[in-house]
């Protein structure tokens, strides 16, 4: 559980930062799709990559549905707004909220950060 919450956070560090991903890469590295796979399973490094870099909704929903199912999200309420130049992302009920340049990578930071508390409570 240990090893799982701090590659949870240390992806949450990387996307938060617009780190994960070289855009000058033509690939994805090994060492970044074993950290994705740590963190949130190997079956959906794709969906991860996609949200980041793509910009895919589709990718960050899809991802929700599969690693939070309905009853999972704390507080059951969330949302994804614009301030500015910035995208952000609030999850009610005692989690942080995310600032990042998509809409996709917002909700993917709000992903990470509940399977963080999930991860964190006692």
């Amino acid at each position: 559980m240990a090893d799982k919450l701090e590659a949870l956070r240390g992806l949450l560090a990387k996307v938060e930062a617009g780190t994960l991903f070289d855009p000058r890469l033509q690939y994805v590295p090994r060492t970044t799709i074993d950290m994705i796979s740590s963190a949130v399973g190997a079956d959906h490094w794709e969906s991860v990559e996609a949200a980041y870099l793509m910009g895919s909704m589709n990718a960050a929903q899809s991802l929700h549905e599969a690693l939070l199912p309905k009853g999972q999200w704390p507080g059951d309420r969330w949302m994804i707004w614009q301030s500015g130049e910035d995208f952000g992302c609030s999850i009610v009920d005692g989690i942080d909220t995310t600032y990042a340049p998509t809409r996709s990578r917002a909700w993917l930071a709000a992903i990470l950060m509940a399977l963080i508390a999930q991860e964190d409570a006692p």
